[in-house]
């Protein structure tokens, strides 16, 4: 029995607004709305930056968070208004050109900061400061330098912030010292700028989701507004925003002793039945996840057999044939919902041995993307 779909490919990504205003509406749970920067950065981990973007806008959320000024500027190319922050930052000749779009600047060198003279003009901006991540920020031994050479730019200040290098098993020894050096960096502020009131920010997903509290600093949530929770703690709470699905393209019968696909990594044991999802690596499905990742056919999980392809993937379907017999072109699911039944993208980070986040973020543009629900 072979067969094929029909000449266009059934491959695509489901978007589900109702399941990102409510994840929005659940975040608003554990932390003050006004305390609330979603990441939106890398297409919204693959969800349409736009499109999230405004239900975001819709909800009353008054700022979100970029990586790149290109980024910020398709966001206001749509219309987008409320705060916009761009985490790599731009110098002081980038922020004359970039003026008109109102972007606030997260400014987290030295260089960046020095690049501003006087004669020019400071958009709005966060400071950044390294508590332990080692990556992007002010040491926190320059915090006083930082706070006399913005003196004369105080009323720009929009923000401080800093970044958990341990969140995702918040609370911990890690993330207790981040708390006392950014705790540390707050009262140095105050003590300077006693009259000057702004915002200070540090948890992530992971870490708001171990919190038990109402946090008097804010929180740029990634993973949480999509449904994810890198911890585990409230799963049960929040919804899959994105739905990777397909279809059964063809099924091929193999006689045991048969391989299948690049270098023969799989072996039938036994006379078998393997289906063949229109469906790869050059899509976003992690090539990691051959022989061992699982997907649901018409909500009955299958194994993945031989090595993932850039187009396709196979899996045995051999314990399921009978119910599969009248079904012409069974529904895949490679993540998310489908009615009662759920992969969870958690799983499949697991198999292939990176983060969620990265498959997420890895989904290929050739994949379509149909949204439903809110507009």
């Amino acid at each position: 029995m072979t067969f094929f779909s029909t000449t266009r490919r059934p491959t695509l990504i489901e978007i589900d607004l109702d399941a990102l205003k409510k994840n929005i509406t659940w975040l608003e749970t554990k932390i003050n709305k006004q305390l609330l920067c979603p990441m939106i950065k890398a297409n919204a981990y693959g969800h349409g930056a736009v499109q999230v973007a405004q239900i975001l806008e819709q909800s009353g959320i008054q700022r979100m968070g970029v990586c790149l000024v290109e980024e910020g500027i398709e966001l206001r190319a749509a219309g987008i208004q409320k705060e916009i922050l761009v985490f790599q930052g731009f110098d002081a000749n980038a922020a004359v050109e970039l003026k008109p779009y109102n972007l606030s600047n997260v400014v987290n060198s030295w260089e960046i900061l020095d690049s501003f003279s006087e004669g020019k003009e400071f958009p709005k901006f966060w400071l950044e400061f390294d508590t332990g991540m080692q990556r992007m920020g002010f040491p926190f031994d320059d915090a006083e330098k930082v706070f006399l050479k913005i003196k004369k730019v105080l009323p720009q200040l929009q923000g401080i912030l800093t970044h958990f290098s341990h969140g995702e098993n918040f609370p911990n020894t890690d993330c207790e010292q981040q708390l006392q050096k950014f705790k540390s960096i707050e009262n140095k502020f105050q003590q300077n700028f006693p009259n000057h009131k702004t915002q200070f920010q540090i948890f992530n997903s992971g870490s708001l989701s171990g919190e038990t509290q109402q946090p008097k600093w804010g929180a740029r949530p990634g993973l949480l507004i999509y449904g994810v929770d890198p911890t585990g703690r409230h799963s049960k709470s929040l919804q899959s925003v994105m739905n990777f699905k397909s279809q059964v393209q063809l099924f091929r019968h193999l006689k045991k002793g048969d391989r299948v696909s690049y270098s023969g990594t799989w072996t039938a044991p036994k006379d078998s039945l393997i289906a063949v999802v229109p469906a790869g690596y050059a899509d976003g499905y992690p090539r990691h996840c051959s022989n061992r990742g699982n997907i649901l056919v018409n909500g009955m999980s299958a194994s993945i057999v031989g090595n993932i392809c850039m187009d396709f993937f196979m899996v045995d379907v051999t314990a399921m044939q009978n119910q599969l017999q009248s079904a012409k072109h069974p529904e895949v699911l490679l993540w998310g919902t489908s009615g009662d039944k759920k992969i969870d993208v958690t799983q499949v980070a697991e198999w292939a041995g990176t983060v969620p986040h990265a498959v997420l973020a890895g989904v290929g543009n050739r994949v379509p993307k149909v949204y439903k629900g809110l507009q």
